[in-house]
């Protein structure tokens, strides 16, 4: 394959990644730490974070036992895998940082952001609210 061509599919692979890249962070705050619910003195183990959507480091689209992967829309999980498999050819390694939540999940991190930016309409510009999760997520 000459140089031209390999430049086109990495190029390529990596537009399909950037748009699904900006689909997840368009649709979702970043990633924080889940420790335990609104109003819960409980806190969590590991295992019930991953069940909440939280996703480990070096999470690949190809982790499917986990929610936050298998969460994802078919279109979408379908465009990032797509996106890894042309950048692995390449050398290159796509993980995944954020992906699905449960509501509880994105009801704590608003909170949060209610708390960082001192309103929920400031917050709600930044992180999706539970009943407000974006199509590509489902």
């Amino acid at each position: 394959m000459s140089t031209k061509n390999r430049l086109f599919r990495f190029t390529a692979g990596c537009a399909t990644l950037s748009l699904a890249a900006i689909v997840l962070v368009s649709c979702q705050a970043p990633q924080a730490t889940f420790g335990s619910l609104v109003g819960s003195t409980v806190q969590t183990r590991e295992v019930d974070d991953r069940e909440m959507g939280v996703l480990p480091t070096h999470a690949t689209v190809f982790d499917e036992s986990l929610p936050g992967i298998s969460g994802l829309s078919p279109d979408l999980r379908n465009a990032l895998e797509q996106a890894t498999r042309a950048a692995r050819e390449e050398g290159v390694e796509i993980f995944i940082n954020s992906g699905w939540r449960a509501p509880a999940l994105q009801e704590q991190l608003l909170t949060e952001a209610v708390s960082d930016y001192g309103s929920l309409e400031e917050a709600a510009r930044w992180v999706a609210t539970p009943g407000n999760v974006c199509a590509c997520l489902r």
